[in-house]
């Protein structure tokens, strides 16, 4: 890893550190787990059917998590990105060590930072605030991702799309009109 990465992830601990009990030696044994993962567009980061036995940290460009609907059509369920949600991981699979119902694909180069979920449990075991902090970056994570819903839902469906646009154009131009649609709620009758 490059300078700037690990630079990243100590801000990273630093802001965490505030929330947890982790030490300053148990943040580099932390941030020495982590390596750099670069991918080009289209690439898939989890597939669907695979565990997910690891979380990322976001450094640059464009996750998207995508499922099916109930009739079986492919669905945008997440969007992964900064600032808004830059934790990478199919939580759902991740903490019931099922297989994912989804799959996650870069948009766009983008690189990632991954530790992978032997480790975590590995530094849990050694340091209990490992998990703690795992555990809050989650929550944050789910915490930043309602409050960007929330601050586009008072707006009329005709301007949601339009106000993300102008808010996150390098997010908006690496999404389909239907993809755009789905994560802003906008259904096809509003």
């Amino acid at each position: 890893m490059q300078t700037k990465h690990i630079d990243y992830l100590s801000k990273w601990m630093r802001m965490a550190s505030q929330h947890t009990s982790l030490t300053t030696a148990q943040q580099r044994s932390l941030i020495d787990c982590f390596c750099l993962e670069k991918h080009s567009d289209k690439e898939v980061w989890l597939k669907e059917g695979q565990e997910c036995k690891r979380v990322g940290i976001l450094y640059s460009g464009l996750y998207k998590c995508i499922g099916k609907d109930k009739r079986g059509h492919s669905q945008l369920k997440d969007l992964f990105f900064n600032p808004y949600n830059p934790m990478v991981a199919d939580w759902d699979s991740y903490t019931t060590r099922l297989p994912s119902q989804n799959k996650i694909v870069s948009a766009g180069d983008s690189e990632i930072l991954c530790i992978r979920s032997h480790q975590i449990e590995s530094l849990s075991q050694e340091h209990v605030p490992v998990l703690n902090l795992f555990q809050l970056l989650m929550h944050n994570s789910d915490k930043a991702r309602m409050k960007l819903i929330e601050s586009y839902w008072s707006l009329k469906c005709s301007k949601r799309k339009l106000k993300f646009a102008e808010d996150y154009p390098e997010v908006f131009k690496h999404l389909t009109n239907k993809e755009c649609c789905q994560f802003l709620w906008i259904s096809k009758n509003s």
